[in-house]
């Protein structure tokens, strides 16, 4: 465990406890367990790099079951549900993780990811209490892309005031933007 080969951990800790007396068989069950978690988190991996996404998920699935506290398989099973398009599966999980470690910064930044991609800005600026500097970038600029479509709808309707408004406020936002 220590040189993280945890498949063959998990294989002789698992011989270690089927040959130990009754009395013993817990001195080695949570050692197997770890190794047993970060193994099915190893066999995930080797899933998804032979493109069988199904089964890396459901080996993540059985490793977030064995260990709901381990944010590494959330995070882990979150990333493949996305890439797998399911954008709520994959939300519930980084927000899971979140509830535990607000400042989670793989959870945040993946979340962040998907909540900008939504273009779901009032979900951004709930988040915005944790958001390093950065994060707070794609907000700004999600907001002020928001206003620049604003400003493109008052000028086509003949509003030029509220379009030259939201315009100044999208400048404000990011004021780095050389297309604003």
């Amino acid at each position: 465990m220590r040189q993280d080969e945890f498949v063959e951990s998990r294989t002789l800790l698992q011989k270690a406890v089927e040959l130990s007396p009754a009395n013993r068989k817990d001195q080695w069950k949570p050692a197997f367990d770890r190794a047993n978690y970060w193994g099915l988190i190893a066999d995930a991996r080797t899933a998804f790099e032979d493109s069988n996404s199904s089964k890396g998920i459901a080996l993540l699935r059985k490793a977030v079951e064995m260990d709901p506290k381990e944010a590494v398989g959330i995070l882990q099973l979150g990333d493949a549900l996305l890439a797998e398009n399911d954008a709520a599966g994959a939300e519930a999980n980084f927000r899971l993780v979140l509830r535990d470690d607000k400042k989670n910064l793989g959870a945040l930044d993946s979340l962040i990811g998907l909540l900008a991609l939504q273009k779901r800005v009032k979900d951004l600026e709930e988040l915005s209490a944790y958001m390093s500097p950065r994060q707070m970038t794609v907000l700004s600029e999600l907001k002020a892309s928001q206003l620049w479509d604003k400003a493109k709808a008052a000028e086509a309707a003949g509003n030029i005031a509220a379009a030259q408004a939201n315009l100044e406020d999208a400048v404000l936002m990011t004021p780095d933007n050389p297309w604003l």
